[in-house]
């Protein structure tokens, strides 16, 4: 299962850098001004997250009459939907959708940009984290994230 980590201050439809701990690290190590951030995050520094745990993609084919159908259920848990470019790729905001019957409608909507195959990105949303930075002596980076107690 992947795990992708979203800051609360620093994500919304449009992300710095990959959502790992790993890009985080490295992002949070410089200024982003564009950001806000004049500066480097401290040793120790926390942040609140979020995070979104993916699981194996959901097939959905298109028949000749049109019609939607999908090769498999959506685990139990699963909250979170999204019509990929392509395999194992991103998605746009606007495909994220809270269930199978969004993802119908999406795909129907957008019937003429879509494959008769695609693929859609199936995970579950986990809130109240906390992405904490680190530096090492050698002055290497790197991030932990742990549930808020």
């Amino acid at each position: 299962m992947e795990r992708l980590i979203y800051l609360d201050d620093y994500s919304d439809e449009v992300c710095p850098c990959d959502p790992t701990l790993d890009a985080w690290a490295a992002w949070l190590s410089k200024p982003a001004r564009n950001w806000g951030r004049r500066k480097a995050a401290k040793d120790g520094e926390s942040f609140r997250a979020s995070a979104i745990e993916l699981g194996d993609d959901i097939l959905a084919t298109r028949s000749e009459d049109g019609k939607w159908s999908f090769d498999k259920q959506a685990p139990d848990g699963t909250d979170f939907f999204a019509v990929r470019f392509a395999e194992g790729l991103g998605w746009e905001a606007e495909s994220i959708k809270g269930s199978l019957g969004d993802i119908i409608d999406w795909l129907v909507e957008n019937e003429d940009r879509c494959e008769d195959l695609e693929h859609i990105a199936v995970g579950r949303s986990i809130f109240g984290l906390s992405v904490t930075y680190h530096v090492d002596g050698d002055g290497k980076a790197s991030c932990t994230c742990e549930a808020i107690q």
